[in-house]
């Protein structure tokens, strides 16, 4: 599922360090702790390997009003912990808090408030992940469950149904959850070897981005530089 991009003249080509420093300066310009931003440059450098969504992640993070005076609020309950993102930030953020939540507090669901809950989440597991610490995480989708796992030797999987037992009591429709279990089945969406050797090919030859984004990424990094 890697996305491949044909170059040509108007294309623009950058390196996984640019991608990831980039990032940070644009989400600590807009006013997000230097740990958010670390590691969202991190997550959206993998996205934008892997799927080409990252740099748009990070674009409309940076975007966001009062990052700097709107934070997560956390609250554990019955149903297990509750993630709330006022800023609305994408899985590149929340999806890393609710990952770290999750991995410390194995067997309990972690709820999440907000749109999120994309296959780019296993770039936070990919990121965080122990071994043999299996994830499944998803959202209520045309009347069921459904959603993505990484296994414990980190291949990404999509499930059209998770059962609601593994989801938790009551998952609403604008929630998803997560939980540290392993979820056999599915359709295998990336592969550890595969995303390795993505890896590998980009630090040879870097990544194409969209010239917009990228443009419009610079232009909000651009405010975190300080002159000499």
């Amino acid at each position: 599922m890697t996305i491949m991009k044909a170059v040509g003249a108007t294309d623009t080509r950058v390196s996984l360090r640019e991608v990831k420093e980039e990032t940070y300066r644009a989400l600590r310009a807009a006013g997000y702790p230097w740990g958010e931003a670390q590691a969202a440059g991190r997550l959206v450098a993998q996205a934008e390997l892997l799927w080409g969504t990252g740099v748009a992640m990070a674009v409309a993070d940076a975007g966001r009003w009062f990052a700097s005076r709107r934070g997560l609020r956390m609250t554990t309950g019955s149903s297990g912990v509750r993630i709330t993102d006022y800023r609305r930030s994408s899985d590149a953020i929340v999806g890393n808090h609710a990952v770290a939540v999750a991995l410390g507090r194995p067997g309990t669901s972690v709820r999440v408030r907000g749109d999120g809950g994309g296959m780019e989440v296993a770039t936070a597991v990919w990121d965080l992940q122990t071994a043999g610490a299996p994830m499944v995480w998803g959202r209520v989708r045309d009347g069921a469950i459904r959603g993505y796992s990484v296994d414990d030797e980190g291949n990404l999987y999509s499930h059209d149904t998770i059962a609601e037992e593994i989801a938790g009591p009551a998952l609403g429709r604008r929630e998803w959850f997560l939980l540290q279990a392993p979820l056999p089945g599915g359709r295998l969406l990336m592969a550890t070897e595969h995303r390795q050797q993505c890896g590998v090919t980009a630090a040879r030859h870097g990544l194409v981005v969209d010239p917009d984004m990228w443009t419009k990424l610079m232009r909000r990094s651009r405010k975190f530089l300080v002159a000499e």
